[in-house]
């Protein structure tokens, strides 16, 4: 590790060392070299600033493209449910229209099988009564028969 003295520091050292009669040393070259090093210094502290206000803007630009994206992604969220909304109401509404004519379909079948029972049911009664007469005739026309043969 390189150690840096002051200029006083320095100057404090050497006539410490030699007292009064320190000789005389240019100390330019040292200055300079300080002066480089701050330089340098203060060249290093201000590509890091600006690397750090850099990456404080990349990171900024990050979030509010996440945010961008993020809401996004709400609306497709929320078109998708009102999509999905629509289509039920829809299926719901033709699975409605369907049982209604399934019903109407129904109750004309009922109502046919109904006029159809009718029908049949007045046909039997006719025959019945036929069969009846019929029936009334043959006992008649038996009894009468019977007749004829005791008074024979």
């Amino acid at each position: 590790m390189e150690t840096v003295f002051t200029l006083g520091t320095l100057a404090r050292v050497v006539y410490d060392l030699f007292g009064r009669k320190a000789p005389k040393v240019d100390l330019s070259p040292l200055v300079q070299q300080l002066s480089a090093q701050r330089k340098q210094m203060e060249k290093f502290q201000e590509l890091h600033r600006a690397s750090l206000e850099q990456q404080e803007e990349q990171f900024r630009l990050q979030r509010e493209e996440s945010d961008r994206n993020l809401q996004a992604l709400k609306n497709q969220m929320e078109t998708a449910k009102e999509d999905s909304r629509k289509r039920l109401k829809e299926q719901e509404e033709k699975l409605r229209r369907k049982m209604k004519a399934d019903a109407r379909k129904n109750e004309e079948k009922l109502a046919s099988m109904e006029q159809q029972h009718q029908i049949r049911a007045a046909e039997m009664t006719a025959t019945l009564e036929t069969l009846e007469v019929q029936k009334k005739a043959l006992i008649s026309a038996n009894s009468n028969r019977l007749k004829r043969r005791h008074t024979k």
